[in-house]
């Protein structure tokens, strides 16, 4: 594609694009652009680096680990010391229902690092009947089963799960030979 041909596809986004930027747009995941954010997300592109290993970007690595420190500072306890936090950044809550799911399991089970699912029976998660559904489909993508995801029902209210109702699904599920292991 020649240069008119990449300023035209530009033109065609700009006018037929939503504009984020005006201050009249809003969104339930994001408004307008933050100027900085969008310094960062330039400049992050222009590097064209991936932050997965200190050795390919220093610089973002060090930004990361910083940044997780003042959030560990910021609620405070154990996790304000920089011994005390760990973590890292995910592009949604898709990707972060998806790891919360995964951490569980193997704190749940460590052998299941080396040995599969085969090594915890029975696993079974419970979340909102009002939950985001990546929840489903991240049981179904750690080979779990959209089956072991209980749907508890919340209070017609306030939207909270219902704790009663809870109390009901685990007890149903441990009676049945499942083993709970996440609650979100």
């Amino acid at each position: 594609v020649g240069s008119d041909g990449m300023l035209a596809a530009v033109d065609a986004v700009i006018e037929y694009g939503v504009r984020t930027g005006s201050p009249l747009f809003n969104n339930q995941l994001f408004g307008t652009p933050d100027p900085v954010a969008l310094a960062g997300d330039w400049l992050a592109a222009a590097m064209q680096t991936s932050a997965y290993t200190y050795e390919v970007a220093p610089v973002f690595s060090l930004m990361e680990t910083e940044l997780l420190q003042k959030i560990g500072a910021t609620l405070g306890g154990a996790y304000a010391e920089p011994a005390g936090v760990d973590g890292l950044f995910v592009p949604g809550g898709s990707v972060s229902n998806l790891y919360a799911l995964q951490l569980a399991r193997f704190r749940a089970c460590p052998k299941i690092k080396t040995q599969g699912n085969a090594a915890a029976p029975g696993l079974c998660a419970f979340v909102s009947d009002q939950t985001h559904y990546s929840f489903k489909k991240s049981c179904s993508l750690l080979g779990l089963g959209s089956d072991n995801l209980y749907a508890v029902p919340t209070d017609p209210v306030t939207g909270a799960m219902d704790a009663n109702e809870l109390r009901r699904c685990l007890a149903e599920a441990v009676d049945a030979g499942k083993r709970p292991f996440f609650i979100g």
